[in-house]
């Protein structure tokens, strides 16, 4: 729902939230929670399991501990882009990317500008993406398979948020002493196509991964092989 077709009360709710985490830096989803919690009760909202908002009931009324998981996801979510978005203002702020008509009546100095204005911009978008990228890699990779296994979980239906579920992977790298008799052994056994200056770490892990599978060998004492899980969520 686009912000100006919020009602009043929902704008509300989403400007607490924001000024309450900028307030507040370290708070944790749960206290974003409650402080989202004791809002809604002195406005005279409680519990009700579906959302309604003439007669003040909400499913969320309840303490932090029994919200279901998509709704705590959601708090830890709400916090990352607050904080996300406070830190790289100038992205937000940006002017309105132009249509190719508009640029037309631009000077060459405010083509310029707009030029400036977009590097800076597509810069703090691979920075946010970076970042991003670390904390889904983190949970993928680091917690969620841990906790998987430790509560004996393969795969999992959650409403409203899909089927989680484990996969086996794999990390490919070359040592640098061996790399000359890694392009050796490609070479001898009909592999030759894969080098080029280097050998392309995605390409090499794609290999050894068909090798693995279908049973054929592979340089297995030269190259470094770590496998790992990664958990990911995929529609139910």
């Amino acid at each position: 729902m686009p912000w100006e077709d919020a009602p009043q009360w929902q704008q509300d709710s989403a400007v607490n939230g924001v000024a309450f985490h900028l307030s507040n830096p370290d708070a944790s989803p749960s206290s974003s929670h409650d402080n989202w919690l004791a809002e809604k009760l002195a406005d005279g909202w409680k519990y009700g399991p579906v959302k309604n908002p003439e007669i003040k009931e909400h499913p969320c009324c309840v303490p932090y501990e029994e919200l279901p998981t998509e709704q705590k996801s959601k708090d830890y979510l709400f916090k990352q882009i607050v904080h996300s978005v406070a830190n790289n203002k100038e992205l937000f702020l940006m002017p309105q990317i132009f249509s190719p008509e508009e640029f037309e009546s631009f000077s060459v100095p405010e083509l310029a500008g707009t030029l400036r204005e977009l590097k800076s911009a597509l810069e703090t978008i691979g920075a946010l993406k970076t970042k991003i990228q670390k904390s889904y890699d983190f949970l993928s990779i680091d917690v969620l398979p841990e906790r998987m296994d430790e509560e004996g979980i393969q795969t999992l239906k959650i409403k409203d948020v899909g089927r989680l579920q484990m996969s086996s992977d794999i990390r490919c790298a070359v040592p640098a002493a061996n790399r000359e008799d890694v392009k050796a052994w490609l070479n001898e056994h009909g592999h030759g196509s894969m080098i080029s200056d280097t050998i392309n770490a995605s390409t090499l892990k794609a290999f050894v991964r068909e090798m693995m599978k279908e049973n054929k060998e592979w340089p297995s004492d030269l190259l470094k092989v770590t496998p790992y899980s990664r958990a990911t969520v995929v529609k139910a």
